[in-house]
């Protein structure tokens, strides 16, 4: 097959689940109003490193309801990447979606983010915290919270 048919098909294949399946995918619901400080998990840290799209950072419990990223480098660049809470045997598209699709031109460099539970969720929904294509179920990375 020639260079050029295989870039044609490939372009077709990306923008094919752009359209049919990372556009449908749901949005968080809003974030919670109050929020205690009461949970032993306070504190914990999870870390993020990925080779692919260059991802890294330091994930801190802050709150009950609150989960702050440190260091957070991404290149901005996936089909839809979200920020996923998991539990137990979940997957990217079977967790809760934490944050609205993330991408932007230039990416990130060095910065801190703030995820912030929506309403109905709590930390024992978030065993783990993934940046995910979550459409298509692809964990770029993940961290457990213990």
């Amino acid at each position: 097959m020639a260079l050029g048919y295989r870039l044609i098909l490939l372009a077709a294949m990306l923008a094919a689940c752009s359209a049919a399946i990372c556009n449908e995918y749901a949005e968080p619901a809003p974030p919670q109003t109050e929020c205690g400080s009461d949970d032993p998990r306070i504190g914990q840290t999870t870390t993020w490193y990925a080779d692919l799209h260059g991802i890294r950072g330091t994930l801190t419990i802050m709150d009950n309801c609150t989960i702050v990223i440190e260091n957070f480098y991404y290149d901005g660049i996936a089909l839809d990447a979200r920020i996923v809470g998991m539990k137990g045997n979940e997957d990217c598209t079977h967790g809760t979606i934490l944050s609205p699709d993330i991408r932007r031109k230039g990416g990130y460099t060095n910065e801190t983010m703030t995820v912030e539970l929506p309403e109905g969720v709590t930390l024992d929904d978030v065993e783990r915290i993934g940046l995910c294509c979550a459409p298509v179920g692809f964990t770029f990375t993940e961290g457990a919270f213990k």
